[in-house]
């Protein structure tokens, strides 16, 4: 006797009759960054296998289906289409296909059987691959981590083409391993990590954010959040659990998080003695793959890494929802609005110019056949 559904790993573009048996575990609208029109919703489906797989819902198809959908229901869909993922700020990595539902679509939800898919799923990845994503802006990235700084919400107030304030926060993650992850949240999500903690009794927050491609940043990786962003505090999966029991044992049993005013940019001062390079090593730069390499003998190999990228990668700023696509997730414009000012943190290291060649000025006719008679 044949499945009543397919697993989500074995649906394939050459058919539109499939029946899938999932939980929907994440729901969003996908916002046109400047007028913050909704022109999609978005949905992360999940599996008896694990299997994660985005699915589309066009604005003409939103108002039939949005409200037979509920974050953590199971449900039995039938009849939909696969297609090709395209754009930008893609939510699973390296998935190049998204479920369409159309008009012929069924959707039944199963109240039974609610113990075969779990609860939460998610592609998470390790701090040191985050260098390989940085300004890369095809997919978003989940990361997971023991909160251990908290900045003060900023206020930067109603910001040209804006109609609503605009906020900031920043908070710090920390691995097993030690290591820090600086994020920032605007707005909405800064608003709801404030709700956040607030509502939490304990200090061991464990997060999971969907974020966009981080920016490198004086030589460390920066995540920030976009319209698309979800956190989750104290999820009870195996990835929070290993990670808070290998923080318990490594670090003091009363580790308190540390709340801080916001962050202060560098001064000037500052800017000045951070990787600082000597006229020679300047004279001896040499260029690889359009890359900077710098011979700087007293930096370590990390170190060099960091260096060459940082001075070599521009910040992609934001498209528009024509230039993404219509299934791509589009980013809020909070990350933009302060772009140029966060651009100058980064740009610490002299970069030699070249001067241009002067063309030589044509003669005119009237010139070159006066100088031949003068010749003559």
């Amino acid at each position: 006797m044949a499945a009543e559904w397919t697993k989500l790993s074995e649906i394939k573009a050459d058919r539109d009759d499939w029946t899938i048996k999932v939980r929907v575990t994440w729901i969003w609208d996908g916002v046109n960054p400047s007028t913050k029109e909704i022109y999609n919703s978005n949905m992360i489906l999940l599996d008896e296998e694990g299997n994660l797989q985005h699915a589309l819902l066009r604005n003409n198809q939103r108002r039939t289906f949005l409200p037979q959908f509920k974050e953590g229901n199971i449900y039995m869909i039938s009849n939909f289409k696969i297609t090709e993922a395209k754009g930008t700020y893609r939510p699973l990595p390296k998935q190049d296909t998204v479920i369409a539902l159309f008009h012929g679509t069924k959707v039944q939800h199963l109240k039974q059987d609610l113990k075969s898919i779990p609860q939460h799923n998610f592609a998470l990845i390790n701090y040191d691959e985050l260098h390989k994503r940085a300004n890369d802006v095809t997919y978003l990235t989940d990361v997971i981590g023991i909160l251990s700084k908290v900045f003060d919400v900023e206020d930067f107030g109603i910001k040209p083409g804006r109609t609503r304030p605009l906020f900031k926060k920043d908070i710090t993650l920390t691995n097993k391993r030690g290591q820090e992850l600086k994020v920032t949240l605007w707005s909405e999500q800064a608003l709801e990590f404030e709700n956040i903690l607030k509502n939490q009794t304990t200090t061991e927050i464990h997060l999971d954010l969907m974020l966009m491609p981080g920016k490198k940043n004086i030589g460390n990786i920066h995540l920030s959040s976009t319209s698309a962003t979800e956190i989750y505090a104290n999820l009870n999966i195996k990835e929070a659990n290993d990670l808070r029991e290998r923080i318990h044992n490594a670090i003091d049993q009363n580790f308190e998080i540390k709340m801080l005013p916001p962050p202060t940019k560098p001064t000037i001062e500052e800017i000045k003695l951070t990787n600082r390079l000597t006229i020679d090593q300047i004279l001896n730069m040499k260029f690889e793959d359009g890359q900077r390499v710098s011979k700087n003998p007293d930096a370590n190999d990390d170190t060099q890494k960091v260096q060459n990228s940082d001075t070599t990668t521009k910040r992609k700023r934001i498209k528009n929802n024509s230039e993404a696509g219509d299934n791509a997730t589009q980013p809020n414009d909070d990350t933009s609005q302060l772009e140029d000012t966060e651009d100058e943190e980064c740009e610490h290291v002299p970069i030699v110019k070249q001067q241009a060649k002067v063309p030589e000025r044509r003669e005119s006719r009237r010139a070159r056949k006066k100088k031949i008679i003068m010749d003559d």
